[in-house]
This record gives structure tokens, C-alpha cells and sequence, in this order.
């Protein structure tokens, strides 16, 4: 059971991620996409304490998923979509 903020945040992250996945099986790459960008953008700027690796490993899948229904719909992903992934690797890389 989710006993603090950081469980807690992984928890609903990872809910965004499978609802997404369902809408990517689905073919409704839009939405799918829509829900990884959500899911991407409530990510905390700092305090991943012991859940490091969790919260990276998240990010890397909700980037490739995302990455996978631009791919299928044409559409690129904007330097504003990689900003932040380029803002926060070198925290996930220390």
C-alpha cells in the first residue's frame, strides 16, 4: 500500500500509463499520446529520495510511448517535448 507523496505520485502515473496503453491498442494514438503528456508533465522537478529509479524508469516509458504514437501518427515531437527530458536526464544519469 502507497504510505507517502512519492508512492503515491507513482502510483497515479503509472494508472496514466496503462490508460494510455489501452487507448494505444485501441488505435486512438491521440489520446494515448495525450495521456503520456500528462502523465510527463505532473512529474516532480526534484525529491525522487528513494524512489529514483522508479520515477526514471517511468519517465523512459511514458518518453518511448509517446514516442511510439507520434511515430504512428507522423507527427514529430517538438522541442518542447524533449526539453524537459534534456532538463532532467543529467538528475536521473548522477
Amino acid at each position: 500500500m502507497a504510505t507517502s507523496k512519492p508512492d503515491i505520485l507513482i502510483i497515479l502515473l503509472q494508472k496514466l500509463m496503462e490508460e494510455g496503453n489501452v487507448l494505444y491498442k485501441k488505435g486512438k494514438m491521440k489520446e494515448a499520446a495525450q495521456r503520456y503528456q500528462y502523465a510527463l508533465r505532473k512529474f516532480p522537478r526534484e525529491g525522487f529520495g528513494d524512489d529514483l529509479k522508479a520515477f526514471k524508469d517511468l519517465r523512459v516509458s511514458l518518453y518511448l510511448n509517446l514516442s511510439r504514437c507520434r511515430r504512428k501518427t507522423n507527427v514529430s515531437l517538438s522541442r518542447d517535448t524533449l526539453f524537459p527530458l534534456s532538463m532532467t536526464s543529467a538528475v536521473f544519469l548522477a
